[in-house]
C-alpha cells in the first residue's frame, strides 16, 4: 500500500499524496463535483507506478477540506493545481479527473501545457453528449450562475454553515457495493451518488451552484489536445451518451480510448479495471 502524508498548499488548498517518496513525477487527479480527495483513495493506494511517480490528490477549493466560500472557477482551480505543482517541484504531471475533475483536467492541459504532460480522462462531461437529469440541468445552466451569486451574496452576511463535514467516499463506496450485493440491483448506488441532496451535506450551496456551473460549460476544442491521454467512458449512458463520448473524444490526436461496463462512477463500479487500465498506460508512456 502507497504511504500516504497530508499537505496544504500556501493558499490553503489541502492534497494528499500517496507515495511521495517515490519521486518528482506525479498523477494528479481531481474529483467530481461535490466530491474530494478520497474519491481517488482506493486507486491511488494500491496502484503500481512507473519508478519515481506518486499520485497526488487535491481537494478542489470549495470541497472537502478546502472550504472556501468566494468566487470559484475553473481558472481559479487551475491556478491552485499550478501552485501545487510549483510547490511540489514535479519534473512530470499527468493530470486526470472523474466527471467535473475530467473537465477541469482538459481545460488544464490546455490552458498550462508547461505543466501538463499527459491526461486521464474518466467519464467527462461532455456537452455535446449530455443525457438524462445533467441535460436538463444544463438547459438551466443561464439561472445557475445567478443562484449561486445569490448564494454568495447571503454568505457575506455571515449566514452560512460553520461546520461541514468530511464525506469518505472510499468507505461509501465500500457500504454501496456491500448494499447493491445484497439488493441485487443499483439502487443503492444512483439513491446516493445521483442525487444532489445527500451531497449538500458536505458542500457549501454556493460552491455547489458554482462548481455545477463550471461542470455544464463547453470545454475547449478536443482535437487540439497536443497531450497523450488515456480516456476511459461508462457504457451506462446515465449523465452522457457513450457513443456521443466516445466519437468526440475519438478526436483527441494522442488518445487510448476504453468503454467500461458502469452507469457513470468508474471508480466505483470498476475499481481494478481502472487500476490496471492506468498501468498499463502509465508504463507505456511514462514508464
Amino acid at each position: 500500500m502507497n504511504a500516504i502524508t497530508e499537505h496544504q498548499s500556501t493558499s490553503g488548498i489541502y492534497y494528499r499524496c500517496y507515495g511521495r517518496d517515490q519521486g518528482h513525477s506525479a498523477l494528479l487527479l481531481c474529483h467530481g463535483l461535490a466530491s474530494n480527495s478520497s474519491r481517488w483513495h482506493e486507486l491511488a493506494s494500491r496502484i503500481s507506478m512507473p519508478e519515481g511517480w506518486f499520485v497526488l490528490c487535491p481537494d478542489l477549493r470549495g470541497h472537502g477540506r478546502s472550504q472556501w466560500r468566494g468566487r470559484l472557477t475553473s481558472k481559479r482551480w487551475m491556478d491552485d493545481l499550478v501552485e501545487i505543482i510549483k510547490s511540489e517541484q514535479l519534473d512530470t504531471t499527468v493530470v486526470g479527473g472523474h466527471c467535473m475533475g475530467a473537465n477541469l483536467a482538459i481545460r488544464f492541459g490546455q490552458a498550462h501545457p508547461g505543466h501538463c504532460d499527459g491526461l486521464m480522462l474518466v467519464e467527462p462531461m461532455l456537452p455535446q453528449a449530455r443525457t438524462g437529469k445533467m441535460h436538463i440541468k444544463s438547459v438551466l445552466r443561464w439561472v445557475l450562475p445567478w443562484i449561486g451569486l445569490s448564494a454568495l451574496a447571503v454568505n457575506t452576511l455571515g449566514i452560512y454553515r460553520r461546520d461541514m463535514p468530511v464525506l469518505d467516499l472510499s468507505e461509501l463506496d465500500r457500504k454501496t457495493r456491500q448494499a447493491m450485493a445484497e439488493e441485487g440491483n443499483d439502487q443503492a448506488m444512483t439513491s446516493r451518488y445521483a442525487s444532489p441532496l445527500p451531497d449538500l451535506q458536505y458542500i457549501s450551496t454556493t460552491a455547489y451552484m458554482q462548481a455545477l456551473t463550471e461542470t455544464l460549460k463547453r470545454v475547449p476544442p478536443l482535437d487540439a489536445i497536443t497531450q497523450p491521454a488515456l480516456c476511459l467512458i461508462s457504457s451506462g449512458g446515465m449523465f452522457g451518451d457513450p457513443d456521443l463520448t466516445e466519437k468526440a473524444l475519438k478526436t483527441i490526436p494522442h488518445a487510448e480510448n476504453h468503454r467500461l461496463q458502469a452507469r457513470h462512477w468508474i471508480p466505483t463500479e470498476q475499481p481494478e479495471a481502472l487500476k490496471k487500465l492506468t498501468e498499463t498506460w502509465l508504463s507505456t508512456h511514462f514508464g
